[in-house]
């Protein structure tokens, strides 16, 4: 067993705790899997696109508790555990909100998949040069002058004799 970095056991009496813990565990031959240091298990998304939007709010509402208290144990001088755990509940929050953001979009393409407007983020992206150009319908089309001139002087066409 390692111990931990002499830097947190100096802020906090948390992690000699933990590492006293673990010598005693393995000194006395217990089962080492029955130490539970919270480790955050990672949400796979596949799991959270198959339950409902209200369960992921809930979901949701308990990943970012955790996060909170996570970040008020760094302040505090908590473990190197509860340090560790820090990035895996951001990515875990982050995730929960990506399904949310894609199912929410997913639903606002079906409302206006035939409406003449849609919202500016379902538009497509492209370059701001391209979204300003001009379209290819309207750059053939004709005013009422131009067809009437076009008419009137029309290219004329004669042939030479050699």
């Amino acid at each position: 067993i390692r111990r931990p970095p002499r830097s947190t056991l100096m802020r906090s009496s948390a992690a000699s705790d933990v590492y006293k813990r673990q010598v005693s565990t393995q000194s006395t031959g217990t089962n080492k899997n029955h130490l539970n240091f919270g480790i955050m298990v990672k949400i796979q998304a596949k799991t959270l696109r198959t339950k409902k939007s209200v369960d992921l709010r809930k979901e949701l509402h308990d990943a970012k508790t955790t996060l909170q208290e996570l970040r008020v144990a760094k302040v505090a001088g908590g473990s190197a555990s509860k340090l560790s755990e820090l990035k895996p509940a951001r990515r875990n929050v982050a995730r929960i909100l990506t399904v949310l953001n894609q199912r929410r979009k997913a639903t606002l393409r079906n409302v206006h998949k035939n409406s003449k407007f849609k919202p500016l983020d379902l538009r497509p992206k492209l370059t701001r040069r391209l979204r300003r150009a001009a379209r290819q319908s309207s750059l053939k089309k004709e005013t009422k002058r131009a067809g009437l001139k076009r008419k009137q002087f029309s290219l004329r066409l004669y042939a030479v004799k050699a």
